[in-house]
């Protein structure tokens, strides 16, 4: 009863895996980021950064930043503060224009 495992099978196992890990992905995060609690503008991470609720600039919101990704109409994810969600309009001094250097 002792079966060797060809190279091929190996492989074809590999690329079956490989190809569900990132669908797998898309729905956990997604669930994920929805959850997260609201960043509070006295919580230390934000203060460093100045972060607001209501940004003042017209032009430069956490919506159109390149580290947001948004998770529902008002609230999304940011890579500068993990675990929390900000405010769709609200800004900070990390703030990245989308596609801008």
């Amino acid at each position: 009863m002792n079966r060797a495992i060809t190279r091929r099978a190996l492989m074809q196992g590999g690329l079956l895996a490989g190809a569900f890990v990132p669908v797998a992905g898309l729905f956990i995060s997604g669930t994920a980021r929805a959850d997260l609690p609201a960043l509070d503008p006295n919580d230390p991470a934000a203060r460093g950064r100045d972060y607001v609720t209501k940004s003042a600039k017209s032009d430069a919101y956490c919506g159109n930043c390149s580290l947001y990704r948004k998770a529902g109409n008002a609230t999304g994810s940011c890579a500068l503060f993990a675990g929390k969600s900000v405010a769709f309009a609200g800004w900070c001094s990390g703030w990245v224009k989308i596609g801008g250097s």
